[in-house]
């Protein structure tokens, strides 16, 4: 019998050598060792568990797993015959699942329910009522734990945390309504700071992870990111961004005074366990500073190459080291570490492959600085925690299953670690412009990245992380008709493009760029020398290519419009971007990044004008025809640097209009595009159930 009705979720559920521990999405294996389950496979098994004994029809199974989604029959066809591999059972002779013809599905596996031993108690657990701003009891609570905290000798730093991490459950500490995300916590880890959307515009708040309900400390105007607690215990600095610009501000750690500029232009802070000083970014530039914000020093030496990866710089516990991420080409970077003394050189610790895309994010000091824990996003859409010394080495695994584990946090004692767990939905979305109402035409749990629709907009094609590298996919712009279009086991296909007569598709495979005529399944190679590293935003038109040409090691960025027969190129006046022709040929639409303004550029002439209106340009990006290309949609950045606003006008600049607002977790470095019935596109990984989770060996 399911146990629908009982107050708290059971630690686990064991049937035959298998056990599932719901908390942590994760099902462990006759010989212990985490057995990987994808995409909405966790979930269909989560689903008949819990439902064990009960026939549950294929359209409930449906409804369960894509919510408010119209899918076809056959993404629940896949997902059992996933689930029964990975169970090694059989749809003839059955242990766990058998099927009723015609009906759906039965978990007819016997259940051992395994209970907490006792409740775990989650900071800020709400029991379905509000979350408080603040009270006179909670302050005196989170107070007293403040000045405590300040006043005590330093307590003994230990890897306790770290060496039981796979045998301490996890507790979940953000059970109530938002999205939350990049943990930091106290000094001696009895408190911890976030990000939570709550209200729309992220900021920050900070809980005792025993007691009371958690309070916002801070309310500005700017999206709030990337917090970092002082040694001190007395405040907390983050990023604040605004239109255009990064800057790194400090608020005390209560909230109760106002937050203060200590960086003008600056980004992902990040404080020493032990000493006063912090780290942060200034474009692609390390630098450090006091915790006052003075005696800024640039890091020299680092590597510069065609990577364009964020550094997100940590500094170890005595301030001696900084780790950092580092690209060697686009965005798939890798673990590095240079000395804070003055000519010291970086040294590389972790060598994951360009064309695995398996990349290094949020890396963090242990609490005695020997080793350095960070995620690593891997090509499969899920990211597992890893350690690695500082001397380098073999890393090794933290974390293991389906989740997706990033933003760890160690306290300065070594017992406690935060870190955040995603539960993946990627989605395309359609947006009506009149309405600006939003409807999904797609979902996966591997990511849709960066679609393109097609000239006439009935198609939109994107590359997606499959289990067998990245691979390319299109789909009608309804949301029918899904055709993976690369099989190849080595799997590097990136970045497609539709050709201009519909019929074929341009991608990146490695080193060169492909094109595949979509009747015929037929591929050749049109150019051998183009990476995205360093050739990126392409656009073609019959026998033309446009394309940012980059060199990150000077650096430099132009325009180039080459001929695919005869390989001859000419530059464009402007660096532009987001390019898209018309539809005889005849111009380019994009915008051009400093002062983000929309330009057009006539393609014979190479002239280039901004879009004006009332004799100033247009401020906007990723800009976009309409279908009768009378018209274009852009996107527009906020003041308060929650990404943008999806705007439309005439192409003569007349007429803008506001269609609605998209925030940074819908577009986190996604593309728009439009359909031919003129609603606008985007890919969206759906953060909603962001979630911080706590190792505590007490």
């Amino acid at each position: 019998m399911a146990d629908e009705n009982d107050n708290q979720a059971p630690r686990a559920y064991e049937f035959g050598d298998y056990q599932l521990i719901p908390g942590q999405r994760r099902l462990l294996g006759p010989d212990g060792e985490p057995v990987t389950l994808r995409g909405k496979v966790c979930d269909l098994l989560l689903y008949l568990v819990e439902h064990r004994g009960q026939l549950i029809e294929k359209s409930t199974l449906m409804e369960a797993l894509w919510p408010d989604v119209v899918v076809d029959e056959n993404n629940l066809n896949q997902a059992m015959t996933a689930l029964r591999q990975a169970l090694g059972d059989q749809a003839k002779g059955p242990r766990f699942i058998a099927t009723v013809t015609g009906r759906g599905y039965q978990f007819i596996g016997d259940v051992r329910v395994v209970e907490e031993t006792a409740a775990p108690v989650a900071a800020g657990k709400a029991s379905n009522r509000p979350l408080v701003l603040g009270s006179i009891a909670l302050i005196a609570v989170l107070a007293v734990t403040f000045w405590l905290g300040r006043n005590e000798p330093a307590p003994a730093v230990s890897n306790a945390a770290l060496d039981r991490f796979q045998q301490i459950s996890p507790r979940l500490v953000t059970d109530f309504h938002g999205s939350h995300s990049e943990p930091t916590l106290s000094p001696d880890g009895s408190m911890m700071a976030w990000v939570s959307d709550i209200d729309g515009l992220p900021q920050l708040w900070v809980g005792n992870l025993q007691v009371g309900d958690p309070i916002q400390i801070t309310h500005d105007e700017q999206a709030a990111s990337s917090p970092s607690w002082s040694p001190d215990n007395s405040q907390i600095i983050y990023e604040r961004t605004g239109p255009g610009r990064s800057s790194i501000f400090s608020v005390d750690t209560l909230g109760t005074s106002q937050p203060r500029m200590l960086i003008e232009v600056g980004a992902t802070p990040s404080f020493s366990r032990q000493t006063n000083q912090f780290v942060f970014t200034r474009g692609r530039q390390v630098w450090m500073a006091s915790g006052d914000g003075s005696d800024e020093r640039r890091i020299e030496n680092l590597p510069v190459e065609q990577g364009f990866a964020k550094r997100m710089p940590a500094l170890s516990p005595d301030g001696s080291l900084i780790a950092f991420v580092h690209a060697a080409a686009g965005p798939i970077g890798n673990l590095w570490v240079i000395g804070t003394e003055e000519g010291a050189e970086p040294r590389q610790l972790t060598f994951y492959d360009l064309e695995e895309f398996d990349h290094v994010l949020s890396p963090t000091f242990s609490a005695d600085g020997k080793e350095i824990i960070f995620s690593v996003n891997e090509n499969n859409g899920t990211a597992a925690l890893w350690r690695v010394s500082v001397d380098g080495g073999e890393p090794q695994m933290l974390t293991a299953g389906s989740g997706t584990f990033n933003s760890p946090d160690v306290s300065a004692t070594g017992n406690r670690v935060a870190y955040t767990d995603r539960r993946l939905t990627s989605r395309l979305v359609v947006i009506d412009p009149e309405s600006g109402e939003r409807k999904t035409i797609y979902e996966s749990r591997h990511a849709v990245v960066l679609p393109m629709g097609s000239p006439n907009g009935s198609q939109i094609v994107f590359f997606s992380p499959l289990p067998n590298g990245m691979q390319i996919l299109t789909i009608d712009s309804d949301g029918r008709s899904l055709q993976q279009r690369t099989f190849n086991d080595d799997g590097a296909n990136t970045l497609p493009i539709f050709g201009w007569e519909e019929n074929s598709i341009f991608y990146y495979e490695g080193h060169s760029l492909v094109r595949q005529y979509l009747d015929e399944g037929r591929t050749e190679t049109v150019l051998d020398d183009f990476h995205w590293s360093t050739k990126n935003w392409p656009a073609v038109y019959e026998e033309r290519i446009v394309y940012q040409q980059l060199d990150r090691t000077v650096p430099s960025q132009k325009t180039v419009l080459e001929s695919l027969r005869d390989g001859t190129t000419r530059d464009l006046p402007v660096k532009l971007e987001g390019m898209t022709w018309s539809r005889d040929g005849n111009e380019l639409l994009g915008f051009v990044r400093r002062g983000y303004v929309i330009t057009t550029c006539e393609a014979q002439t190479l002239r280039c004008e901004p879009v004006t209106h009332a004799g100033e340009p247009v401020n906007g990006y990723l800009a976009r025809w309409s279908n009768d290309e009378t018209r274009i949609f852009f996107l527009r950045l906020t003041d308060s640097g929650d990404c943008c606003d999806l705007w439309v006008m005439n192409r003569d600049g007349s007429e803008q209009r506001r269609i609605t607002h998209l925030n940074d977790f819908e577009m986190d470095r996604n593309f728009i595009g439009v359909t031919d019935r003129d609603e606008v596109f985007y890919n969206y990984t759906d953060s909603s159930s962001d979630e911080i989770w706590l190792i505590a060996a007490e």
